[in-house]
């Protein structure tokens, strides 16, 4: 386990995880920006609040969309952990340095915050 400026996370195959709790602490303390790579069906269905929408296809076309988020963490998230672990390395791998990947997914998200959006 790593730590970053009072938050933990652990790094697997140089992406950085969080649970859901370090999430939702780093969107309130540094307006991080959580990035769902789910299919637009999935999408549309339930979402996490002010989340963008950037399906996993298309995220190699998103890269300077992504990169004019400026200095925000930007936390990627998908319905239990596994497509967004690929968009975080794809990212890292383009330069993108301050990437995320949310542990669990929106599922961790429901469970530990509860909030979602339909």
């Amino acid at each position: 386990m790593k730590f970053r400026q009072g938050h933990a996370f652990s790094r697997q195959d140089d992406c950085r995880h969080l649970d859901s709790r370090q999430a939702q602490r780093m969107v309130e303390q540094e307006q991080a920006v959580i990035l769902d790579v789910r299919e637009p069906h999935e999408y549309a269905y339930v979402r996490i609040p002010d989340s963008v929408h950037i399906p996993l296809r298309r995220i190699g076309s998103s890269i300077e969309a992504l990169r004019n988020q400026g200095s925000r963490p930007i936390i990627i998230s998908c319905r239990s952990g596994n497509r967004s672990q690929a968009a975080c390395r794809f990212l890292r791998e383009q330069g993108l340095e301050n990437v995320y990947n949310l542990s669990g997914g929106i599922i961790a998200w429901s469970r530990d915050n509860g909030r979602l959006e339909q």
